[in-house]
């Protein structure tokens, strides 16, 4: 189930703790830590969902994207029947797992929806002449991160140079404003986009979507111009935003093990600060209750680690006691004598 199935907020918080423990055995610790400051960077659409969610929607963008490419460049036919990822993100295979969420991390940290990321990404190694679709490990890879940074961030410029995008969350309503984070940092990327390329969009921000308020229209703009706006653009119906509830507006990083940090600047500007204060122990405490550990990765691999060394010891045993038993064979064999 979704997070965005459960309609009580309060649900989905215990729906995203849940997750968390669920993946706590694949995740490595710096995985999860580096979830605070990819709060700040990620594209506005993720902002308000747990960093499992936002993993389960990149590896649908990355399906989409492997059978568009498939598509056009191997068979349109098949491409409705390929499969991108070998399983599920949580199905079992870990490597996999980890290589999504990894590649995840990285569209959040150039701050750009994950469809675009993944086509980026591909039509960038298309151009240096690789064929084959790259696997998500290789979307981050270290021989072309530089490239592939370079080159998503500047087609992402241009797009909003052409024609913005915006968060379409009900979150982002002007009439939703709670002061969050989140909130504030796309309030302020509607207003940078108003100015940008040659068509003036504050019609679109302002009147069409309702991004921001009147008052702060009027302050960045002038009331003139926002009055000269508000005339000549039919005013739709506002999106209804009277259904979000406090659990709406919890950030992406919240309960997460290891990215709490009441030192961090992050943290003490957040309103979910309280909260997440109190609750984060909690989780570690459920954490290690399931898994036996704090750090159930690094558990798993000590446990993987001595199971293959008693593995090691029994096969080299096995291969000592049977030298032995050639050895004593070929010891106690009579030798023939001649004649």
């Amino acid at each position: 189930m979704a997070e965005h199935t459960y309609k009580s907020g309060l649900d989905r918080v215990k729906f995203r703790v849940r997750q968390i423990i669920h993946v706590a055995s694949i995740i490595r610790p710096k995985d999860w830590s580096r979830e605070r400051d990819l709060h700040a960077t990620k594209w506005f659409d993720y902002r308000y969902v747990s960093p499992l969610s936002a993993t389960i929607a990149f590896a649908a963008a990355y399906q989409d994207v492997f059978r568009s490419e498939w598509a056009k460049h191997e068979d349109q036919e098949e491409s409705t029947r390929v499969r991108g990822l070998t399983l599920g993100p949580t199905a079992g295979n870990e490597a996999e797992f980890t290589s999504l969420w990894r590649a995840r991390q990285h569209a959040d940290a150039l701050g750009v929806p994950y469809q675009f990321y993944v086509q980026k990404c591909c039509d960038l190694q298309r151009s240096r002449g690789v064929r084959r679709i790259p696997r998500p490990n290789q979307l981050y890879a270290l021989s072309w991160l530089r490239q592939t940074e370079e080159h998503v961030r500047a087609a992402w410029s241009e797009v909003q140079r052409e024609a913005p995008v915006y968060s379409e969350l009900p979150q982002f309503q002007a009439a939703a404003f709670r002061e969050t984070a989140a909130q504030i940092a796309h309030c302020e990327w509607a207003v940078r986009s108003v100015d940008l390329g040659a068509q003036d969009r504050l019609s679109a921000v302002l009147v069409e979507r309702r991004l921001i308020s009147q008052a702060r229209a009027e302050a960045e703009f002038g009331p003139d111009r926002v009055r000269r706006v508000k005339d000549d653009i039919a005013i739709r119906d506002p999106v209804d935003v009277s259904h979000l509830d406090v659990f709406d507006f919890v950030p992406s990083c919240a309960l997460v093990p290891r990215a709490f940090s009441p030192s961090s600047s992050q943290c003490n500007g957040c309103h979910f600060r309280d909260t997440c204060g109190r609750a984060a122990p909690l989780v570690m405490a459920a954490v290690s209750k399931r898994h036996g550990s704090d750090d159930p990765r690094r558990l798993a691999e000590q446990n993987r680690k001595r199971l293959n060394q008693r593995d090691k010891r029994a096969r080299d045993a096995k291969a000592k006691a049977n030298c032995r038993e050639t050895t004593s064979e070929a010891v106690t064999v009579p030798l023939r004598r001649s004649s």
